[in-house]
């Protein structure tokens, strides 16, 4: 048996034993063994050359899968110190006495009346409860709480989550404000006795609580994304090679997401001033509730925040409650992985959002805690949804402006192309998140007809904001007017943003301001 031979037979074998790689690699391994056993020593070179190529192929993926180990070792030793910017001494925590948990069981209509609902609520629900009575008691307490911003409305103001999205409902809010004004009613807007927000909506709703669209069309009207965040992976997890999706994952192992809010918080540190705290607390005074939706981490339960306590009590000489008032509005807007996480005496809470898209849960014990007393006015239920209630569409699990479909041929069968398992689960995760907005939403309304409140909501229809054109105002062709979709594409290609597009914001601001929905809405209210 010649030199050959043995060296074939060998490779014959080492093909044999690798077979069941083949699935995974560009080579097959039964061609391989066809030419390792040809009686032709001539082709030896050839499936010599072919087994290299393969066998590095196969080594490539070996490494592949020992570096994932070593990376999943590495992850599992990873342990993140927490920062926490808001919490009071034990053995009483001040800023948990400003939070209610939502119940699990589905608000029903209490059967024994009011009696059976004051003894069954948390004592937030009874507030409000005790907030309608004493304005439906007589006109005299109603008149006692009405200033130059007008009486106070029975009805309520949900505002939903939306991360950048939120510049529609700025806009659309501006210019609800814009047209009471026009028609002289005063306030700018509607003095609601309830106000809600969830993430996005939870840094509006200080803000639309006092009537300052202003200060909501400024949040959203940035002209760089560093004004709202810190990325600790700058290509995020989605985009980039495989070697730049390692990196990103690693850093967002190391440091608990792929950005922090700093920048937001010291915004908010401007914005949540002494000042405004005093302005809200005294709408507390009045009988009004501002309210922000976020989940705690250790139980899986969503809670509420009542800000208006928190001012209240502020005011009344609790330093401390400045900051259990900031740290709750971040805490609803910190979406997990994205951003980091919150801590409030001790505990972590991240973005409402992950339980609802706006404060549903709660809205039966608020509704139903208003319909037991006869309002002297109608009651709505306003809801402006910071989004399309869509999962937008991909193409086979990616960005479709990124990477098109291909044409398929005609009389062939379409195939899909290669996925990734990273690709599939932010799309599934995508999906599920879309799904609790979508519920939340139609629970709120559900919950508001069978309680006596009128609903009206409003979102964002993708292909109207897609072609909105508008002028920006920033950068390159800031005085031109064209669409959303292109100011969206120019932020990507300029700036390659990980989450927020700053003309594409201005875009979208501009679109809520034109929205037909508000001229109906400010006759309303």
């Amino acid at each position: 048996m010649n030199q050959s031979t043995l060296r074939s037979r060998s490779l014959t074998r080492v093909a044999r034993a690798l077979r069941p790689e083949a699935c995974r690699s560009n080579v097959d391994a039964p061609k391989l063994e066809r030419h390792a056993s040809s009686s032709n020593p001539q082709d030896f070179s050839a499936a010599y050359t072919l087994f290299v190529f393969w066998g590095r192929d196969v080594m490539r993926r070996k490494l592949r899968i020992l570096s994932i180990l070593a990376f999943s070792f590495v992850c599992a030793a990873c342990q993140i110190k927490p920062v926490q910017y808001a919490g009071t001494p034990a053995p009483q925590p001040r800023c948990s006495e400003i939070r209610t948990r939502i119940a699990i069981d589905p608000p029903v209509k209490a059967l024994g009346g009011e009696a059976e609902l004051i003894e069954s609520r948390d004592p937030l629900s009874r507030a409000i409860l005790e907030s309608y009575r004493r304005a439906a008691s007589s006109p005299l307490m109603r008149k006692q709480d009405e200033t130059d911003r007008g009486p106070v409305s029975d009805s309520m103001l949900f505002l939903s989550g939306g991360s950048q999205n939120g510049a529609f409902g700025a806009g659309f809010l501006d210019q609800w404000a814009e047209l009471r004004t026009q028609a002289d009613k005063p306030g700018n807007l509607p003095r609601f006795r309830v106000i809600t927000g969830i993430s996005t909506g939870a840094l509006q709703s200080t803000f639309a609580f006092l009537g300052d669209t202003d200060e909501i069309v400024g949040q959203y009207t940035i002209t760089k994304e560093s004004e709202l965040l810190h990325p600790f992976a700058k290509s995020g997890l989605k985009g980039g090679s495989t070697i730049q999706k390692a990196g990103a994952a690693l850093a967002v192992i190391r440091r608990g997401a792929i950005a922090e809010l700093e920048p937001l918080r010291e915004t908010l540190r401007n914005l949540i001033n002494p000042k405004r705290l005093e302005a809200v607390a005294r709408e507390a005074a009045a009988g009004r509730f501002l309210l922000v939706g976020a989940v705690e981490m250790d139980t899986g339960d969503a809670y509420v925040f009542d800000l208006t306590k928190a001012a209240t009590s502020f005011v009344a000489g609790d330093a401390t409650m400045r900051d259990c008032y900031i740290e709750a509005l971040m805490a609803s807007s910190s979406v997990p992985l994205a951003a980091l996480p919150v801590f409030i005496d001790g505990k972590m809470y991240i973005d409402g959002g992950a339980r609802f898209g706006v404060l549903s849960d709660y809205s039966g014990a608020l509704l139903e805690a208003a319909a037991l007393i006869p309002a002297q006015t109608k009651k709505n239920l306003f809801i402006i949804v910071n989004g399309t209630l869509e999962a937008g569409t991909v193409c086979h699990l990616r960005d479709c402006e990124g990477a098109p479909l291909p044409e398929t041929p005609a009389g062939t069968v379409p195939q899909h192309a290669k996925w990734s398992f990273d690709g599939l689960a932010f799309r599934s995760m995508s999906i599920l998140i879309n799904q609790s907005y979508r519920a939340s939403v139609y629970w709120a309304t559900d919950q508001a007809k069978e309680r006596g409140f009128a609903p009206h909501f409003v979102r964002i229809d993708s292909e109207s904001l897609n072609a909105h054109q508008a002028v920006v105002g920033i950068g390159p062709e800031a005085d031109t007017r064209q669409s959303c979709a292109y100011w969206r594409k120019l932020d990507k290609q300029l700036d390659a943003p990980l989450e927020f597009h700053p003309r594409f914001m201005r875009c979208q601001i501009d679109y809520g301001r034109n929205r037909r929905e508000i001229a109906d809405w400010a006759e309303l209210e």
